[in-house]
């Protein structure tokens, strides 16, 4: 029933594989995805950035192109108004005869001679009229019929007219557009003589084509000052889809602002040309025309490379599934008890290292099997040794008591309190009180009961000094057995080899929160670079600091300062530590 449940269970977990391959397939899905999404995002961006700043590139080439065309335009209307002939011939009422014509055209052609306006043929042709009607033509073409009913046709309709910063249409969209100024009288500029007109060629001076050659759909109109279209790019704009440039207020040229026109979206640009409006309009479907193609063509490549890894995937998985089906096989019959069961050398490389340690682990269990009876024989026989061997401590606390009552009755001092000293010193040592830190009372407790033990063998030859400061450094703590180690180091291994014995001193103080603790002998010492620090006469001192890096890390110090037939100098400093601990254990005897 257990087998039973616990295969059940087994079956509930996640599997391995499946978890490898919807990693594996995530690993690819989400980048796939990712730069998908960055693609379409980011190059999206790009786009339409490079559309905003190509936009306003034209915008900004074009207005300059057509303020200088302009310019240049009003240099003729300059020079026609300050031509002497050209006065002379306007301030007379009377018909003009052929050669007042011929000489009012020469002027007129000295007036256009290397005039750009002119020669890139945004002038079509100029017409002087008088008040009376008399007309002056000039004309690229040389013929005056068709150029003179239209220019008539303006010096009637706009009599008023009077500017050099805009231009004037017959009709929406014509293909022609005017500047109308006043002649004047040099003598009297209030005086109007007549009317200069010059035709303008408003396709030529507005050329669309570069823009279009990049994005066929843009829309490039110019109009004057209340709106009324001059010319536009396309015949789109004519009739119901005629775009109310009215409503775009202002001549800013923030290419951010997007309108909807003609059913699309737009990028606009807007600008200033003289006393006219300068409009750009891009549509955004051709700025991410490229985009969605590529974004096409990216997806297809994603889903076929999608497709081919996922039937990859699912081979891998399958072939994978019935090696792993045989180790556990082979697992199963090992839990079951059948240790001589081994695994074959497997297909996989990868499996091939799990094959050979799984073999070695089942030799190594059979050998185990073999030896445990006896091991098992030997381990009893150790642990019903170590019981015959331990010995209670209080036992021997009681022996020791006994000892002292019968030296004390035997009238034996001395004896007894070596007797006591001896009971204090293994209550410190091997009593089972486990308190990790004592006070400093206790610790010089036990460090008087071990010198009181070595006076007595030494007596005069050795000599001791206990001295502290502060009698509150007594409830300090430290932890348990630190300066009796030392002070039994300074005896056994520093003032016992020396001839006529020495001294041991232990001094403490308290400086900075801190309490320094610094024992010194004048023994034999010894040169710290010539002994390693596992040397027997040095265990005492590496338990001692690794006790105090265990208890207080980086706040403790131990340092060791000796040099051979000058003694040695140990000081510990430890943080004031006011931790309650065990009672203190009382010591009457004095030290010398």
């Amino acid at each position: 029933m257990h087998h039973a449940e616990q295969a059940r269970q087994n079956k509930s977990k996640k599997s391995l594989l499946r978890t490898c391959l919807r990693l594996m397939l995530a690993a690819i899905i989400v980048p796939l995805a990712a730069s998908l999404l960055l693609f379409f995002g980011f190059v999206s961006r790009q786009m339409r950035t490079q559309a905003e700043h190509m936009t306003q590139y034209y915008t900004d080439q074009l207005v300059n192109a057509t303020t200088d065309a302009l310019r240049q335009a009003q240099s003729i209307i300059y020079f026609t108004l300050g031509s002497d002939i050209i006065q002379s011939v306007m301030h007379t009422s009377q018909n003009p005869v052929g050669t007042q014509t011929e000489l009012v055209q020469q002027e007129i052609g000295k007036a256009t001679l290397f005039n750009a306006a002119w020669d890139d043929q945004y002038v079509h042709s100029i017409f002087l009229f008088r008040q009376d009607g008399v007309a002056f033509p000039a004309s690229r073409s040389g013929i005056y019929q068709a150029e003179y009913g239209r220019l008539e046709t303006v010096f009637r309709l706009f009599p008023d007219r009077n500017s050099t910063q805009s231009l004037i249409a017959l009709s929406n969209n014509a293909k022609y557009s005017y500047m109308v100024v006043d002649y004047t009288a040099l003598n009297d500029p209030t005086r109007c003589l007549g009317k200069l007109i010059l035709e303008v060629d408003t396709a030529a001076l507005i050329d669309a084509a570069p823009l279009q050659s990049v994005y066929p759909g843009a829309e490039v109109m110019l109009s004057d000052a209340q709106g009324n279209l001059l010319y536009a790019a396309s015949d789109r704009l004519v009739g119901d889809l005629l775009v109310d440039l009215r409503t775009l207020d202002g001549t800013s040229n923030d290419v951010s602002q997007a309108i909807r026109w003609a059913g699309g979206d737009y990028l606009h640009c807007r600008a200033a040309v003289g006393d006219m409006i300068l409009d750009v309009c891009v549509p955004q479907r051709e700025i991410l025309t490229g985009v969605r193609t590529t974004a096409a063509w990216y997806v297809l490549l994603t889903s076929l490379i999608f497709i081919g890894v996922l039937i990859s995937a699912i081979y891998a998985y399958h072939g994978l599934l019935r090696p792993f089906a045989h180790t556990q096989q082979t697992l199963d019959r090992m839990a079951e008890g059948d240790l001589s069961v081994r695994m074959g050398a497997p297909e996989y490389q990868e499996l091939a290292g799990m094959a050979d340690t799984f073999n070695r682990m089942a030799d190594t269990l059979t050998d185990l099997y073999q030896d445990a009876y006896k091991k098992g024989v030997l381990l009893r026989e150790s642990e019903f040794k170590m019981l015959e061997a331990q010995i209670n401590p209080h036992f021997i606390f009681n022996v020791l008591q006994v000892i002292n009552l019968r030296c004390m009755e035997a009238g034996q001092k001395e004896t007894s309190r070596m007797v006591t000293d001896l009971a204090g010193l293994l209550h410190g040592t091997i009593g089972k009180n486990g308190a990790p830190k004592v006070t400093f009372r206790q610790e010089l407790a036990y460090v008087r009961y071990y010198l009181d033990l070595q006076k007595a063998r030494f007596e005069n030859a050795l000599q001791y000094e206990i001295d502290y400061a502060d009698p509150s450094i007594l409830d300090y703590y430290l932890p348990k057995l630190t300066i009796q180690p030392l002070v039994e180091n300074s005896v056994v291994h520093g003032l016992e080899p020396k001839r006529g014995g020495g001294k041991v001193s232990v001094k403490i103080w308290e400086e900075d929160d801190s309490v320094y603790i610094r024992v010194e002998d004048d023994g034999v010492g010894f040169l710290q670079g010539a002994v390693s620090p596992g040397a027997h006469n040095h265990i005492a001192l590496d338990n001692i600091r690794k006790r105090l890096e265990l208890m207080y890390g980086t706040h403790g110090t131990f340092r060791i300062n000796s040099m051979p037939g000058t003694g040695t100098v140990v000081l510990i400093i430890i943080p004031i530590d006011k931790t309650e601990g065990e009672h203190d254990v009382q010591r009457t005897s004095g030290g010398q």
